[in-house]
């Protein structure tokens, strides 16, 4: 549904503009880091843009009860709806994030005094519009737009790879704990790797079908769980299809 995807894509937008706020705040302005947020800011708001445009007139239907009928509501129930909601919503944020590169981009034109006031005038904009919009189309931010805010923000490097680990990996990790526990396995192995061999043996001993694959599971992958787990690490793409690889593997297993 697109309302879920805007609110996915919100999220992210709120984390880009928390980020913006602190490198704005710093004496000394680092032009690398406001131009990486920014060029990530601005794919947020074109998957916004297209998802609420591709709905446009049915985004009525959502319209928190007793809305005044004000620039929102009535350019959408006007001739040329989406073209007014693109012009006052997403074009003029767009351009703005766009002249912000453009600035950051030429340092012997632009100095820092204009970089802060341009995007401090950018961040006010932003702000408006996920108040504006949150308000209007009565969205409360889902767990997994939370997420977005949180890793847009790239607190000490953690990104969207490193969520998505962290996820399946605490989800094995729960699913393994309750087996040891369904099937009263006391073990005194503190190494999660040690709990789950312990917990196929006993899986083995009573007639379940271990694969030789998944007794021996490969060494990369709980070095690897451990370094997500443990020390924030960001997998690549292929680590994060291993991890997700060998989660799927042994939750099925233990679902059994």
């Amino acid at each position: 549904m697109s309302l879920d995807k805007i609110r996915v894509e919100l999220g992210r937008v709120k984390g880009y503009v928390e980020g913006l706020k602190v490198e704005i705040g710093r004496e000394k302005l680092n032009r690398l880091s406001l131009r990486q947020m920014l060029v990530e800011l601005k794919p947020s708001l074109e998957r916004i843009r297209y998802f609420f445009l591709k709905e446009a007139k049915g985004l009525l239907e959502w319209l928190k009860p007793g809305t005044s009928l004000e620039k929102f509501p009535l350019a959408l129930m006007s001739p040329n709806a989406e073209q007014k909601v693109d012009n006052y919503y997403f074009a003029s944020l767009i351009s703005s994030i766009d002249f912000a590169i453009y600035q950051l981009d030429k340092p012997s034109y632009y100095k820092d005094e204009d970089i802060r006031k341009n995007i401090v005038n950018l961040i006010f904009s932003l702000d408006s519009f996920i108040t504006e919009l949150t308000d209007r189309l009565s969205l409360q931010l889902t767990g997994i737009a939370q997420i977005g805010e949180l890793i847009s923000t790239k607190p000490f490097g953690l990104d969207e790879n490193w969520a998505v680990a962290n996820c399946y990996l605490s989800a094995m990790e729960i699913a393994v704990n309750r087996k040891l526990k369904e099937e009263d396995i006391e073990t005194e192995e503190k190494d999660f790797a040690n709990k789950f061999r312990d917990l196929l043996k006993v899986l083995e001993n009573k007639g379940v079908k271990v694969s030789e694959l998944e007794k021996e599971l490969p060494q990369a992958f709980w070095k690897l769980r451990n370094r997500v787990v443990h020390a924030g690490y960001s997998p690549t793409q292929d680590e994060l299809d291993l991890i997700i690889k060998w989660v799927k593997k042994i939750m099925t297993l233990v679902a059994d």
